[in-house]
């Protein structure tokens, strides 16, 4: 595990083009930015359909997944990158997302794995709190920051 003084080399950020993974994106390309690091982006999409046996824990039957460079968080993530100047690589796998993010990150050898806060998959599973707990590595929850929206004041009629 890295000390706070020892720069990234290699950051990486799950998104799936919520507000929350774009929070994600940026902060993991801030990061990549000051330090020099490559990014690799992953998006997991869910599976088809589970497999249930009776002796074993159920597997995702994974998807027909297009070319990554195809898929639409991808691509806004890698031309964040390229505006950045960040040289980013890219993933988009099929199955259990915290799992599948876990093993790439494992893959890759990353130093810091950056999602969003409140990303979940259509199972409803919190991913973020999934990675923290699956991962040997630096995890960073990156919360979105929404505008603040100001409340109409309602006013008591003149008497």
């Amino acid at each position: 595990m890295k000390t706070a003084q020892e720069p990234f080399n290699r950051i990486l950020v799950a998104t799936n083009g919520s507000g929350s993974s774009q929070a994600a994106v940026e902060r993991g390309l801030e990061l990549a930015a000051t330090d020099g690091a490559e990014v690799i982006f992953v998006h997991v999409r869910p599976p088809v359909a589970w497999r249930y046996g009776r002796l074993a824990p159920a597997s995702a039957i994974p998807r027909r997944l297009p070319a990554p460079a195809q898929d639409e968080a991808l691509a806004g993530a890698v031309t964040r990158a390229e505006e950045l100047g960040v040289p980013s690589r890219i993933a988009l796998l099929s199955g259990n997302a915290a799992r599948e993010i876990v093993g790439v990150s494992d893959l890759v050898d990353a130093d810091l794995i950056v999602v969003g806060k409140s990303g979940r998959n259509p199972l409803r599973e919190r991913v973020a709190p999934s990675v923290l707990h699956k991962s040997r590595r630096t995890v960073m929850i990156a919360k979105s920051h929404r505008p603040a929206v100001a409340r109409p004041r309602v006013l008591a009629p003149a008497a």
